[in-house]
């Protein structure tokens, strides 16, 4: 019973924090110490708050209890709070983090954030690895990479192609075709050809993210390869690029 009188007395003082904000009467920050309250659910209704009131005051506190928050639902509302004030850089610094949910979730986010500076730091953390620590890394910095690579980002994206891996090579050439730059186009047919099955399936992504129909009928010469998940990603490409010609 106490514990329960205690949980709504937390909320009462909660919801008249945000009032008080609402009303211009006190500064988002005043919600932070509720970052700090031993209920979880306390927490993430603070952060999700803090989410729709943008504050740059708040960025360095929620960004250090976000260092010490345990529970994944209050951390993902904590690195939204970072997006919605644009902290990209405390994201990026997220990225090395010891827990996988973190560097996961500040991924994510930092795919939209279109911040090409981080390019070329995203792609030497991704190509550095070994290939069973690259198999396990990968994904978090892919995941960001793809989403704020442009033209601007192929020179660095081709001075990695020549000493990688076959997958490194494959999300590389991948990469090629989220930056939307048509002149990647013959570097991606040519490596259609490549005897290695992961570069052809990264550079049959690459080509669907290009979105160059004339990709199409070389595609299509892929649909009986000797590799399932090669013939199942041409489909999808065909599906995509075709569903554009009907369209046009």
């Amino acid at each position: 019973m106490m514990n329960q009188l205690s949980s709504l007395w937390n909320y009462v003082k909660l919801f008249g924090c945000v009032i008080r904000i609402k009303l211009g009467f006190a500064k988002p920050s005043a919600l932070i110490k509720f970052l700090l309250n031993p209920n979880w659910e306390i927490r993430w209704d603070a952060a999700d708050f803090l989410d729709n009131l943008p504050d740059k005051a708040v960025i360095t506190p929620v960004f250090n209890i976000l260092q010490q928050e345990s529970n994944q639902v209050v951390v993902k509302h904590l690195i939204y709070v970072l997006q919605s004030n644009k902290a990209w850089d405390e994201l990026f610094l997220c990225l090395d983090s010891a827990e996988y949910y973190v560097r996961s979730y500040a991924a994510s986010v930092l795919s939209y954030s279109g911040e090409t500076r981080f390019v070329e730091s995203l792609l030497k953390k991704m190509c550095e690895y070994g290939d069973n620590e690259y198999i396990y890394h990968d994904n978090i910095y892919f995941s960001a990479l793809r989403g704020i690579v442009d033209k601007s980002s192929v020179r660095l994206i081709y001075d990695y192609l020549p000493n990688a891996t076959p997958p490194m090579k494959k999300n590389l050439l991948e990469l090629l075709g989220h930056s939307k730059d048509e002149q990647v186009f013959g570097y991606l047919l040519d490596a259609l050809k490549d005897p290695n099955a992961e570069v052809r399936e990264g550079t049959v992504l690459g080509l669907m993210h290009l979105g160059n129909l004339q990709a199409i009928p070389h595609l299509r010469e892929l649909l009986n390869d000797p590799f399932k998940d090669i013939q199942d990603n041409v489909k999808m490409a065909l599906h995509e690029l075709e569903n554009v010609t009907l369209q046009t």
